[in-house]
């Protein structure tokens, strides 16, 4: 989930308790070259690898490597992506998880946004049991990277997936969006200039660190390492 702010908007304090490590800073300027470059905004290098390292004391790593399909340009000037992550975890209640995710996004004038995805995932528990599934969605005014982050947006999630018994689930979701503010963050990966934004689930509140042309850094969760 790729959100950047690139407008010139003025310093916003955190007041967050749990940010003590972010200083608020000024965004520079810029703007989008046609066509749009998705794989750039999105922060997707192809054949790269990203890892994320949990500090909620749950001892996992989570890493996938992304292929970027070529971009196509439609006849209205959106550029369209496709992108597969293969990714696996250790830990986190997992001896061995693995998961293929195709991704669809397409770009224009407004920014990136995230129109669906397919994940098919497989692994085992520390239990020894294991388990393997599948999920669907589509998204509706998911957008990742704002040209105009002046106010929160709005996303909608339709999905469908099998569960661990086997069934099939059907689910929606509505979040909102809201970014709070741009900070010099330093991960175990690095510093980043980053968008700090808030989600919010039917009042269920977390926090996401973005940086343009490396995608997520952080997460209240999980942050990126070497």
């Amino acid at each position: 989930m790729i959100l950047f702010l690139l407008a010139c908007t003025p310093p916003i304090i955190d007041s967050d308790p749990g940010d003590t490590a972010d200083t608020a800073d000024t965004a520079d300027s810029g703007e989008l070259v046609e066509p749009y470059d998705c794989p750039k905004l999105l922060g997707f290098v192809d054949g790269a690898t990203r890892s994320f390292k949990s500090v909620d004391g749950l001892d996992y790593t989570f890493a996938y490597t992304a292929t970027v399909a070529t971009p196509t340009v439609s006849d209205d000037n959106e550029t369209l992506i496709e992108v597969t992550q293969v990714s696996s975890q250790q830990g986190g209640g997992w001896t061995q998880y693995e998961a293929t995710e195709t991704l669809n996004y397409r770009c224009n004038a407004t920014g990136a946004y995230y129109e669906g995805l397919r994940r098919d995932w497989s692994g085992t528990y520390e239990n020894g049991s294991s388990a393997s599934g599948w999920l669907e969605a589509v998204f509706e005014g998911y957008l990742y990277f704002p040209m105009d982050s002046s106010g929160p947006w709005t996303a909608d999630w339709t999905g469908t997936f099998k569960d661990d018994s086997g069934t099939e689930v059907n689910d929606a979701r509505t979040y909102i969006y809201t970014p709070v503010g741009e900070y010099s963050v330093t991960v175990p990966a690095g510093t980043y200039q980053v968008l700090k934004v808030e989600r919010n689930n039917a009042g269920t509140k977390s926090y996401e660190w973005y940086a343009e042309d490396e995608g997520l850094i952080k997460t209240e969760t999980v942050e990126r390492v070497p």
